[in-house]
């Protein structure tokens, strides 16, 4: 599954309805891909969060039935820097 978190209007809504489609100890792996980060937000993408800042809007909004289990950091991956966010259903 494949979903543009910033095409929907109720956000927290739809982070639910994501934990709540995986299994019992599934996963979902959230990638917040170098664009999405602080610095290279501009005017026209104004969006950009830190690692901690992603963290902390799944961890009150992903109460249950998901939580935040794990982070992988990619940022010094120089052809596709990010962070993956693992949530696991619990």
């Amino acid at each position: 599954m494949a979903e543009d978190h910033d095409s929907t209007r109720d956000k927290a809504a739809r982070r639910a309805a994501w934990a709540k489609r995986l299994k019992p100890g599934g996963h979902l792996l959230i990638d917040q891909t170098a664009g999405r980060l602080p610095k290279p937000s501009t005017m026209l993408d104004p969006f950009g969060a830190t690692r901690e800042a992603v963290i902390k809007i799944l961890t009150d909004t992903l109460v249950d039935p998901g939580r935040v289990s794990d982070v992988l950091d990619r940022t010094g991956d120089t052809d596709d820097p990010s962070t993956v966010i693992v949530v696991t259903r619990v």
